[in-house]
């Protein structure tokens, strides 16, 4: 699930829901981001907010552009798990302002309310 705040929104709050079967927390994180991101038909000053560590510490040590340069080989010299993924976040970001966090933020207790009603 995404949120997007906007003064233009019903409520200020673009939602979406994404669901995916047998995958990895990271793959639904890099997804769910990706399409959140790609709500913005301009450049924006952007939050990230996530509880996923692996999409979080690559995002925020831009470990994620590194694995870019060196065509998505990590420093064991393996692949980059989630490479497609992360080819298409790495070509969205810039084109934003950009922060990445794991705080809370006040949307979380409205997300989990809607998150319950898919269960």
């Amino acid at each position: 699930m995404f949120l997007i705040e906007s003064p233009t929104a019903p409520d200020n709050v673009v939602k979406g829901f994404i669901a995916l079967q047998e995958t990895t927390e990271d793959a639904i994180t890099l997804v769910t981001i990706i399409k959140a991101l790609n709500r913005f038909t301009k450049p924006s000053k952007i939050n990230i907010f996530t509880k996923c560590n692996g999409v979080y510490h690559s995002i925020d040590s831009h470990r994620c552009f590194e694995y870019q340069k060196n065509r998505w080989i990590n420093a064991k010299g393996t692949q980059v798990k989630n490479a497609e993924l992360w080819e298409i976040l790495v070509d969205i970001l810039p084109k934003h302002e950009w922060t990445v966090t794991q705080a809370d933020h006040s949307f979380m207790e409205y997300m989990r309310s809607e998150l319950k009603k898919w269960q």
